[in-house]
């Protein structure tokens, strides 16, 4: 799907950006996976990601870059996971 495509670009993009490509693919991984996890398969998961999230202060994708910026968004799905918020 178009979605699908875009958002591929995009990690295409974040991960030839990233000064150690090898271990922020995995993370890089792990977020879309479990951003998949918690919206489902019908592009919402791309959507969310990104949209500026008020608990994040920013877009996901804007701080998917950074080792850092992948474990709060990684804990940010934790909580709307849980309910914790929305």
């Amino acid at each position: 799907s178009v979605r699908a495509q875009r958002l591929a670009d995009m990690i295409g993009s974040l991960l030839r950006t990233e000064s150690d490509a090898s271990d922020g693919s995995a993370d890089i991984a792990r977020v879309m996976a479990r951003a998949t996890s918690v919206f489902g398969e019908n592009g919402e998961a791309g959507k969310w990601l990104s949209e500026h999230c008020a608990a994040l202060g920013s877009a996901p994708n804007d701080i998917l870059g950074k080792p850092e910026g992948r474990a709060t968004i990684l804990d940010v799905l934790g909580w709307i996971d849980h309910g914790m918020i929305y």
